[in-house]
């Protein structure tokens, strides 16, 4: 297969791709909708047996999720992992229902297709699939077996995903890698290739009234409070002692393990890093660290966090406006660098908690894995780079991505490299009038089959 004649075969079958895209955008599967999701997750079945493949949807919990596979006779095989699971559509500021896929002309874009999912997970998710009919129909066969892993929880910390793998390890171990399809081209047409993601701890804590003080088993009024502790200035007292005046994490034995993230030689451009740091200063009028470019960016990308999502009081009487409650409820997220051990973090809370004297809080933990990493050297992101000097599209090394991913699998129970792959441009993803353009699922159908043409080349 030669990129020319996959360029060929893509262009040719552009509006059956753009078909697919729209048909699965149009389900309107956010993950608290059980319905849709299965609806979903046998549209997605049924696609790969439409291509010849064999589909075992397992339920191990709540959510279901997807093992596929597609025996085309090759001596490579590839695991092609992706979530498709979905948030809710802000009330306002779409100009098209998100769940319509709408196609309309984005002013400086062209021709795009907008929805709730466009841009990331779906759109990547039914472009590759529709890429890969096109060249299977064309060319009699893909280049390498393919095993497909979709799940739809990974807004809830992938719970399924593990016991798949692990269930499916003994086949999964024949691959020779995996892949994560993400649109990664900037607006300046640089693409970036990441070596790692961060891991994620999501948990609450609650404080009650007992023997420190506050109100018993319900809430009281609020003058109460004259003589009587509560609940919420404890827990404020407790996130206090967490961090510094700079928000700077002083809980001792949270940063064990830390690895300290590098540029590689061949690295991001200033100009993409400058890009990165002007889109997110459209968000905020400071950042937390007097630092510009490259320093200031090396933050997002190499420091764990610790950030309070909400902060809840839970009123027994809730028809009161002047409540001393009973019970308050926080929900922290914690992002992971690489080397960091999701218990020893969670120890290390605990710990600090009991030593301030905060015994009496409750650590719920609700969703953790580790982070994920590549060597740059590692055989295929040499050929993740070969896929995009061929396509002429210059690339940059990413060392670390702020966003948090389960690929952490591959590593740890596969012990298989993972890359993740593709070209396209999109917007506003995650945001009202999120957007796909229609060029960007020709762009990343070329990049991901070429890819995996090169894999099965390689010795």
């Amino acid at each position: 297969m030669q990129c020319e004649n996959i360029k060929q075969v893509v262009e040719k079958n552009i509006d059956e791709s753009v078909k697919t895209v729209r048909e699965f955008l149009r389900i309107p599967n956010v993950i608290t909708d059980k319905e849709n999701i299965k609806k979903a997750i046998h549209y997605l079945g049924d696609y790969i047996i439409g291509m010849g493949g064999t589909v075992d949807i397992k339920e191990y919990g709540e959510l279901p999720i997807l093992y596929g596979e597609l025996n085309e006779g090759a001596e490579k095989t590839a695991i092609i992992y992706k979530n498709f699971d979905i948030i809710l559509p802000e009330t306002s500021g779409w100009k098209f229902n998100p769940f319509e896929a709408h196609m309309a002309d984005e002013p400086g874009v062209g021709k795009v297709i907008y929805g709730r999912g466009a841009a990331q997970p779906k759109g990547p998710l039914a472009s590759l699939l529709a890429g890969l009919k096109a060249c299977k129909n064309e060319f009699g066969k893909l280049p390498v077996n393919i095993k497909f892993i979709f799940e739809c929880d990974e807004q809830i910390g992938s719970p399924n995903l593990p016991l798949l793998v692990e269930e499916k390890k003994a086949v999964l171990r024949d691959s020779v890698v995996g892949i994560y399809p993400e649109f990664n081209q900037t607006s300046k047409d640089e693409v970036i290739i990441p070596l790692s993601v961060k891991g994620i701890i999501y948990c609450e804590l609650i404080c009650r009234g007992g023997e420190w003080g506050g109100p018993g088993v319900v809430s009281l009024h609020s003058s109460n409070a004259a003589w009587i502790k509560s609940p919420v200035w404890r827990m404020i007292q407790a996130l206090h002692s967490m961090i510094d005046s700079n928000e700077d994490i002083l809980i001792s034995g949270f940063y064990e393990g830390v690895k300290e993230i590098k540029y590689p030689s061949e690295q991001l451009s200033a100009e993409r890093i400058n890009d990165m740091v002007q889109f997110m200063s459209s968000f905020t009028k400071k950042f937390k660290y007097d630092l510009t470019g490259k320093k200031l960016f090396h933050k997002y990308v190499s420091n764990p966090t610790l950030n309070i999502s909400s902060l809840m009081t839970i009123p027994s009487r809730r028809w009161m406006k002047f409540v001393l409650p009973h019970e308050v409820r926080t929900r922290i997220d914690i992002r992971l660098v690489p080397d960091m051990d999701p218990d020893n973090v969670i120890k290390s809370i605990r710990e600090h908690l009991d030593g301030y004297g905060f015994k009496d809080i409750e650590m719920l933990v609700q969703m953790k894995y580790p982070a994920w990493c590549i060597n740059i050297d590692n055989r295929m992101i040499e050929l993740l780079e070969e896929t995009y000097k061929e396509l002429g599209i210059p690339f940059g090394i990413l060392p670390s991505s702020g966003t948090a991913l389960p690929l952490y699998v591959f590593d740890k129970i596969l012990n298989k490299p993972l890359v993740i792959v593709g070209l396209g441009k999109v917007g506003r993803a995650y945001h009202s009038n999120e957007y796909l353009p229609i060029n960007s699922i020709k762009m990343f159908q070329l990049s991901l089959i070429s890819f995996l043409d090169k894999v099965s080349r390689q010795g």
